[in-house]
Parts: structure tokens; C-alpha cells; sequence
């Protein structure tokens, strides 16, 4: 305003008061138009829309008039049109001010209508969105409440004392009746209160019994070493005093059989018979030994043992021993240096081992004194009852005590020397006529052939007390594995027939009823076992032998048909039986390779045994049963649920699959006398 005040009054310079004037006039008229905008806005909300569109559609009549009446004059040609014209100009252009003033108070109205729109919406806005919070606040306390609900404490599980007796056993500080009795939750604490401490006693109670344990181990040690020191002092003293005993009559100290039979056994066989008697009697009253053979023989056969080891022997020898005889010949030579190499002692040490249900198993120690090794073999004792395939298959002497350590299978001679012995004659060692030749039969005979003595004698010092800790370790694992054979021929005996043990129906929570059949139970050989394409992969992974046991399965159910392969290994129940599924339905053949339900089936069965091992209890040698009766289950669940058009529901569970995965309700959850499946 002021640079264009100076350019109207060019004459004005700068400084001079003039132009101070005029800035005062100019804000002035700032301030006046400030006011009048204010009071057209005041005016534009007091007065009526309705009645200002009124009054500008008369001014638009009006000046249409002015317009019509403007033309008709400037159509005449009479010299009084110059008056009425500009008479007219000036009503016009007073209508014409009129209208933009009308037009202003429009636009402000206007202004002030998007405002309060703009305000609205934006309260509306903000109500929106607090009550967006408020449900989503709503939604996350309802989630929490609902968490809340249902966790499950830990402590649910722990199996406390009853109530009386907790306000009988503890303190007042703990139990504090007069709050506890009104308040459950702090009953509640005050009895896990009470668990810990007493959980605490018994831990220190606990420790305190096992250094005792410790002490005690440590006096029997001492006790055991010093009757270790006294054995041989009392075999010399009885070998100094048997002419006095038999002068006597006095009874000679016997191992359970006849002192001739004893003194004339091999050194092995007769270190173990010493072992076995004093174990008997020491500690196992249902352990028996028995030394069986000719007397006669045996005498005959210690007196030439020189000449039945020595095996060189030359031609001109054979010729000045009988000249009239006619010579061997080398064949003849041959098989009588293979029958004296495989020669074994004419007297056997018979190790009979019982189980509390009297059934027992024999095992016969012979000795090959020419190979210098101890071979076995096992005889079972038991009823007619554990009769079929299967049974036959597991209580074989070639397979009864397979895998009783590792990778003990006597399938080759532990002494290394043998090998060459054997290869020089053409020779196999055959254990169906010589024996089976167990890693851990020769320690108990004290033959040790990762060293040699300075006598070529691979017997170990009977000093030491390896020996007798290697007999009651190998004692009790030969009764534990024979008794998990006998239970595992008591489930194959049923299964055999066809049907499920009745026995694991009384420790199962499972449902009893399955709709599936078990049509075929049969025994696997090692050739068959590597023809199935489904299990060829198991075999580097379970690191699976021709000594391990294989049984195929197959259940039906209204034209399906599951095939099982069952992998057994000789460590049975410590290492449980995997099982590789195939399932055949309308035509389509699934396996785990193929389909993620066959592989969630086989989880179900192979890894998730802990489960069925707490169902068991001590029955842990039924895992088999359990297992397959699970099998049968899951199957069971996995026609119902993927073709249930064919096979109408019969297992209780909510949904048929669930979770990115599909999964399918393979695990069984008891609640209350009932229970469900559900998905993992």
C-alpha cells in the first residue's frame, strides 16, 4: 500500500511526514476493512439463507428489467434516452452491489458450513476411533480372562496330603486355620507350602541315605577284597588237606557236583564254576550249575591234552610209527587236523538261571581247547504254551540271547588267532555244531584276548574282582532279557491268533472298542524286510541287521487296509519297535514319503511312547501291544476323518483337521470317566 501511495505522488521522497500520514491512512483503512469483513460475517449468520436467495432473485428481476428497459430506450431514437440511461446505470450497478454483497454472505455462510462440517466429522472421527480402542481393549481383556480360565498349574498335578492331615502335621505358622478355612487360595498356597517343605526334609534325608549307601558300599568293598585274598589261601589249604579228608571220610567241599568232575574241568570252565557256586551262594538262590560229561573221558582227555593240541606232524613219522599200515593220505590228513582243531572238552558247565514264575533257561559252557574259546548254547525251559512262528523264532538258541550286549551277536570267534586256524583248513566257523561264541562268555570264564600272558594263557588274574562283577551284571541282564522275551511270546502267543492281549485292556486309558480287524500277523525275514521300498530307508538310520526280529501287520476296515512293518531290535523294551506304515484305500497307496498324515501317524506310534510307558507302569515289556493297539486307533481315526462319506465316525473328537498343517486328531486327552482326541 505504501509503494503504491508513492507511486501515485511521485513528488513524496522519503522521511517526509507526508508519508507518514498516509501510512496512518492505510491503517486505518486496514482496521475499517477488518471491521467490515467481521460485520458482513456477523450479518452472513444472522440473517436467513432462505431470505437473502429471495431478495437476489428479485434483484436478478429488477436488473433484468433495468436491462430490457436500458435496450428499449437505446432502440428509440428520441434524445431523451441519455437521462433514462444513466438513471438506469445507476439503479443497475446499486443492484449489482446489492447481488455481491449477497453473494459474500453466501460464501461465508458457506465457509462456516464446511467448518462445522469439518469440526463434526472430525468429533465423529475421534469418537470412532475411541470406540475402536474400547473394543479392542474389550477383545484383549476378554482373551485374558479367558487364558486365565484355562491354565493349568503345575501344581494341580502334585499329589498332595489329605486336609485333615495337613492341619494335623503342620505348624500353625503354616497351616493358619483361621485365614485358610475362609480363603482357598491361600489354603492352597499354604499346603504347596507345606509340600516344599517337607519335599526339602526328605531331600536332605535323602542325601544323608545315600552317603550312608556310600559308606556301607565302601565297607563291603573292603570286605569282599579281603575274601577275595582268603580264596586262594583256602583252596590251597583244602588241595594240602584232601589225603587227611578222604582218610577221614570227611565230606569234600563240593560246587554243587562232583569233585572229580570239578578237578578235571579246563581252567575256564573251571573258574566259572567257582564263580557260579559262590555267587549262588552267596546272594542268588534261583541260579544252579551242574557239571555234565564222562568222568573217564575226561581223565583220558587231560592225560593226552599235549598230544591233541600239537598239530605238526610230519610224513616220515606217520611211516616209522606203522610201516606195515598203509600211508594217509592228505584228505585223510586233512579232516583229522579239522576234527582235532574243532575239538572241544568232553566236560560241560550247565548255568541253569531262574525266574520267579519258574521258568528257567540253561545255558551250557563247552570249552574248545584247540581255539582256546568258550562257546554256549542256550536252552529254554519253559511251558508248551509259548507256541507259533513267532515264538518259535525268538526262543531259538541261535536268537535267545542275541544282542545281551552290544553288538554281541557271536556270529565270529573273538579270538583273532582263529581266523587263521580256520582259513588254513578251509574252515567255518559253524555255531550250530560248535557253539555260539558270546563276547560275554568269555569273560565270565576269565579269558581276556586283548593282552597275553607270558604263558600263551588268556586266563585273567582271579585276583581281581572283574570277574565277579562281570557274572552278577551278566546274570541279571540274561534274566531280565529272557524275561522280556517270555513276555513278548505271552503278547505274540495272541497275536498269533489274530486278537489283541486281553491283559493290556486293565492298564490302557484308551478307548476299548477299535472298528478295524487285524487280519495277518506274520514273521519278516532279513530278504523280505529289504524288498519293501517303504522301510529300505530305516535300515542305515536303526542301523537294522539280520539279527534284529521283523513282523508285518495288516489291519482291515471295510475294504482299507493299513500294512505295518515292525522293526524289533534286541534291546527290547529300552529301544521300543518302529513301525513303517502303508496305507492302501480305493486304489491309492499312501506312505510317509507320500503323505504328511501316514508320518504323523508313525510320530504317534514310534516317539510319543513315553505316554504309553506311563499307562504301563512296571509292564513295560508290553510296549508292543500298546503300540499296536494305538496303531489300530490311529487308523481308525484316519479313515474317519479323511473319507468319512465311507467310514461314519465312531471316536469322539471336535475337529477333523486343524492348524496350517491339516493335522489330524491322533492324540488322546481323558477328561473326567471320558476323554477326546485332539491335534498336537
Amino acid at each position: 500500500m505504501v509503494k503504491d501511495t508513492m507511486d501515485r505522488h511521485p513528488k513524496l521522497k522519503r522521511g517526509d511526514s507526508k508519508i507518514e500520514n498516509i501510512k496512518l491512512t492505510n491503517s486505518d483503512n486496514s482496521n475499517v476493512y477488518h471491521k467490515a469483513i467481521e460485520f458482513e460475517e456477523q450479518e452472513a449468520l444472522s440473517r436467513s439463507g432462505d431470505g437473502d436467495y429471495e431478495t437476489f432473485k428479485q434483484c436478478c428481476d429488477k436488473f433484468r428489467e433495468i436491462i430490457k428497459s436500458v435496450g428499449d430506450i437505446k432502440s428509440r431514437s428520441d434524445g431523451k434516452q441519455s437521462d433514462a440511461v444513466n438513471s438506469y446505470r445507476i439503479d443497475g450497478s446499486l443492484l449489482f452491489v446489492k447481488m455481491k454483497k449477497l453473494n459474500r454472505l453466501e460464501k461465508f455462510r458457506l465457509n462456516n458450513a464446511r467448518d462445522k462440517l469439518y469440526d463434526t466429522k472430525r468429533e465423529v472421527d475421534n469418537l470412532h476411533l475411541q470406540w475402536q480402542n474400547l473394543l479392542y481393549e474389550t477383545h484383549h481383556l476378554k482373551k485374558e480372562i479367558t487364558k486365565c480360565l484355562s491354565f493349568k498349574s503345575k501344581d494341580e498335578h502334585i499329589e498332595l496330603i489329605p486336609l485333615d492331615e495337613f492341619y494335623k502335621s503342620a505348624p500353625q505358622s503354616i497351616s493358619r486355620p483361621e485365614i485358610t478355612k475362609k480363603d482357598r487360595h491361600q489354603l492352597r498356597l499354604a499346603r504347596l507350602e507345606w509340600e516344599l517343605k517337607q519335599r526339602k526334609m526328605l531331600a536332605e534325608t535323602f542325601h544323608d541315605l545315600e552317603k550312608e549307601k556310600e559308606q556301607v558300599a565302601l565297607d563291603i568293598k573292603k570286605r569282599e577284597d579281603r575274601i577275595e585274598n582268603l580264596g586262594p589261601m583256602i583252596r590251597n589249604i583244602l588241595t594240602v588237606t584232601k589225603p587227611m579228608q578222604e582218610h577221614l571220610s570227611l565230606p569234600m567241599p563240593q560246587i554243587q557236583v562232583e569233585p572229580e568232575l570239578a578237578e578235571l574241568l579246563p581252567h575256564p570252565l573251571y573258574f566259572l564254576s567257582i564263580q557260579v557256586d559262590a555267587m549262588r551262594e552267596a546272594c542268588d538262590s534261583l541260579l544252579k550249575i551242574r557239571i555234565d560229561g564222562d568222568k573217564e573221558a575226561a581223565a583220558r582227555f587231560n592225560n593226552n591234552l599235549s598230544e591233541l593240541t600239537s598239530f605238526e606232524e610230519s610224513d616220515s613219522d606217520e611211516e616209522s610209527q606203522n610201516h606195515h599200515h598203509r600211508r594217509k593220505t592228505k584228505k585223510q590228513i586233512r579232516e583229522e587236523k579239522k576234527k582235532k582243531l574243532l575239538m572241544k572238552h568232553p566236560l560241560t558247565v550247565n548255568v541253569q538261571i531262574f525266574l520267579k514264575d519258574k521258568r528257567s533257561i540253561t545255558i551250557p559252557f563247552a570249552y574248545l581247547i584247540n581255539l582256546r574259546i568258550v562257546t554256549v548254547m542256550p536252552i529254554v525251559n519253559i511251558d508248551s504254551s509259548l507256541d507259533g512262528v513267532c515264538c518259535r523264532h525268538l526262543l531259538e538258541p541261535r536268537n535267545i540271547l542275541n544282542g545281551l550286549f552290544d553288538q554281541d551277536y557271536g556270529s565270529e570267534s573273538p579270538n583273532a588267532a582263529n581266523n587263521y586256524q580256520l582259513q588254513q583248513l578251509g574252515l567255518d566257523f559253524d555255531i550250530f555244531s560248535l557253539g555260539i561264541p558270546y563276547a560275554w562268555a568269555q569273560k565270565l570264564c576269565g579269558l581276556d584276548f586283548t593282552r597275553r600272558t607270558s604263558n600263551d594263557n588268556f586266563i585273567v588274574d582271579a585276583k581281581t574282582n572283574a570277574a565277579q562283577r562281570n557274572l552278577s551284571i551278566t546274570v541279571a541282564k540274561i534274566r531280565r532279557h529272557f524275561q522280556t522275551i517270555v513276555d513278548l511270546c505271552d503278547q505274540l502267543r495272541e497275536i498269533d491268533k489274530l486278537r489283541m492281549p486281553e491283559k493290556f485292556r486293565d492298564v490302557t486309558s484308551l478307548p476299548v472298542k477299535i472298528s478295524c480287524t487285524l487280519t495277518k500277523w506274520s514273521l519278516l525275514s532279513w530278504d523280505q524286510l529289504n524288498s519293501y521300498a517303504h522301510t529300505k530307508h530305516l535300515i542305515p538310520i536303526l542301523n537294522l541287521s539280520e539279527y534284529d526280529c521283523f513282523f508285518e501287520a495288516v489291519f482291515v476296515r471295510n475294504g482299507a487296509k493299513l500294512v505295518a512293518v515292525i522293526l524289533l531290535k534286541p534291546d527290547y523294551p529300552d529301544i521300543t519297535p518302529v513301525f513303517s506304515l502303508k496305507i492302501e484305500n480305493s486304489g491309492v497307496k499312501l506312505t510317509a514319503e507320500n503323505d504328511t498324515n501316514i508320518k504323523d501317524m508313525e510320530k504317534e506310534v514310534n516317539l510319543f511312547v513315553d505316554e504309553l510307558f506311563d499307562q504301563l507302569g512296571k509292564r513295560k515289556n508290553w510296549i508292543l501291544t500298546a503300540q499296536l493297539y494305538k496303531l489300530a486307533v490311529c487308523f481308525d481315526i484316519f479313515l474317519e476323518c479323511t473319507d468319512s462319506a465311507n467310514f461314519p465316525r465312531e471316536k469322539l473328537f471336535l475337529f477333523n483337521f486343524r492348524g496350517r498343517t491339516r493335522s489330524l486328531p491322533f492324540k488322546f486327552t481323558k477328561q473326567g470317566n471320558e476323554g477326546l482326541f485332539v491335534q498336537r
